[in-house]
């Protein structure tokens, strides 16, 4: 139950709330000088070129016959290029929708694929994409970011079947000038859609989603430098609130912000301590915590990535009755996406 799983993902938007951009700023490695110009490097104009080259050679057949493309080269290349066209992890968004209808097989030999089969797939996904955008029905609408992956049971021989997770934004959000922490009336329950308690008489959301959309959209934003794009995404997927305990807690397992993130386990020194509503100054506690977990994660991908910039997307955040042991426990669960931002010469 308390395992950590990590996979490959998707997603979107800019930064956090004023603490969070606060610690970005200093692991931001997209520089400008004076006059506000965006200045590359050499990687950057790498990467650019090398999607460039890529698109080339799928959308104008100039591949030779028989030709061939490593599988992990194969997804690389195909991400970048459905993302340098067409993501927009730039702005603030009401609504989250993420699509993991689209699989694709693709034959792979040795661990190579031809670049016969690899063009079909990305111009299959790109259809995909492009069709599932014009079949919303909301007004404002973007797509944030996609990802590519084998399936879990790809053996990298044969037939293997590839996946796509991209999420859509809808419904601008114009950020207010301060930002405001949840007040009196925001008591929720735990999750499971269960709307308000207490005093809150909300029918809808729950703490999982109120917190996770205070995130997704900060009252600051600072807005990404001017001609970059996102080449790359990953996503941290099922991270468990029972793997970042609070290290300043004062009461060790009295369900009382034990955890960064919202958890509630049975207590023998405290049993009558478990409990479904979140009190406002606990909505407030699990923000921050969430928040720390969010650049925690951040933190390790640029530790493992010292020459890369790589930068919050988004998070989705479930709240889970679980039975372990015959035992009720109350967690929240985050996915969190991350992606590299690159500069584009060429923009």
């Amino acid at each position: 139950m308390k395992n950590q799983s990590k996979s490959i993902f998707f997603l979107l938007i800019a930064l956090l709330s004023i603490g969070f951009v606060s610690c970005e700023k200093d692991t931001q490695k997209i520089t400008q000088n004076q006059e506000q110009e965006v200045l590359w490097t050499a990687e950057d104009v790498k990467i650019t070129n090398a999607i460039h080259y890529f698109q080339n050679k799928v959308k104008n057949n100039t591949f030779k016959s028989g030709e061939t493309l490593g599988i992990d080269s194969a997804l690389w290349y195909i991400e970048a290029m459905l993302n340098y066209n067409y993501s927009t992890p730039d702005s603030s968004f009401v609504n989250l929708t993420m699509d993991t209808t689209f699989i694709y097989d693709l034959a792979v030999v040795d661990e190579e694929v031809s670049y016969d089969e690899v063009a079909a797939a990305a111009f299959a996904m790109e259809q995909h994409i492009i069709d599932y955008y014009n079949q919303m029905p909301n007004a404002i609408k973007f797509i944030i970011a996609t990802d590519v992956s084998l399936r879990q049971d790809g053996f990298k021989n044969g037939i293997n079947t590839l996946s796509i997770t991209t999420g859509y934004g809808s419904e601008y959000v114009d950020n207010p000038t301060v930002y405001t922490p949840f007040g009196a009336n925001d008591y929720w329950m735990y999750g499971e859609d269960m709307g308000g308690c207490e005093i809150n008489m909300a029918t809808e959301s729950d703490a999982a989603q109120e917190i996770a959309y205070k995130i997704n959209n900060p009252n600051a934003v600072i807005s990404p430098p001017y001609g970059t794009y996102i080449a790359q995404v990953v996503m941290l997927n099922g991270l468990h609130a029972a793997d970042y305990p609070n290290d300043e807690d004062e009461i060790p397992n009295d369900n009382m912000m034990d955890y960064l993130m919202y958890y509630q386990a049975p207590s023998l020194d405290y049993p009558n301590s478990f409990h479904y509503c979140l009190s406002p100054i606990e909505m407030n506690f699990y923000l921050q915590g969430t928040l720390d977990v969010v650049h925690m994660e951040l933190q390790s991908i640029l530790d493992n990535h010292p020459n890369e910039n790589w930068e919050f997307l988004s998070i989705n955040l479930e709240g889970l009755l679980e039975m372990y042991n015959y035992e009720s426990y109350l967690v929240h669960i985050a996915d969190i996406s991350y992606g590299q931002r690159v500069i584009d010469p060429n923009r």
